[in-house]
């Protein structure tokens, strides 16, 4: 939660000529709702499902960059989705600044508490060190953001053709 995928995925999918695709939008658009209120209705387990079965669909459309909401990814099934049809990215933030980022917006229903919030990034962190690119973000701007992605992607990965992650 606010490493920032919102702001850098736009920008990454233009630069790779991508779709970009927020898999929460995607969400709120099936579930005709937003994400606070899909939690107080239906509560945290039929949300992390609702994520997983809109993540497969995702799969079936062109090669896109995708930002996943923050407990996405630290879902197994998920993950394995991911690894299937994609590359991984997480963007490292450190707490102070993740913190401070999601309770400045109002959709983060695991960000309206200090402790609870601490305890998900750290409860997390394992799971992010699971991605195939890892990027800092403290000091730099959402272009050297991607630009360090792609320099990454190019070396490492080289982008592929089919890349639905």
């Amino acid at each position: 939660m606010g490493s920032g995928k919102s702001t850098v995925g736009p920008i990454l999918a233009e630069q790779l000529s991508r779709e970009f695709l927020d898999l929460d939008d995607l969400i709120e658009e099936a579930e005709e709702t937003d994400i606070p209120r899909i939690f107080d209705l239906r509560g945290e387990p039929y949300f992390r499902e609702l994520e997983t079965r809109i993540l497969a669909s995702v799969r079936d459309r062109e090669p896109s960059v995708v930002a996943l909401g923050g407990g996405a990814f630290s879902q197994a099934p998920n993950r394995g989705l991911i690894f299937k049809t994609g590359i991984a990215v997480t963007l490292r933030i450190p707490l102070e600044l993740a913190w401070r980022r999601s309770t400045e917006l109002d959709n983060r229903p695991l960000a309206r508490d200090r402790q609870q919030f601490e305890t998900l990034y750290v409860k997390r962190q394992p799971d992010y060190d699971l991605a195939d690119l890892k990027v800092g973000v403290s000091g730099r701007t959402p272009e050297q953001i991607c630009r360090l992605i792609r320099d990454r992607l190019e070396t490492v990965h080289r982008i592929p053709d089919s890349c639905g992650g």
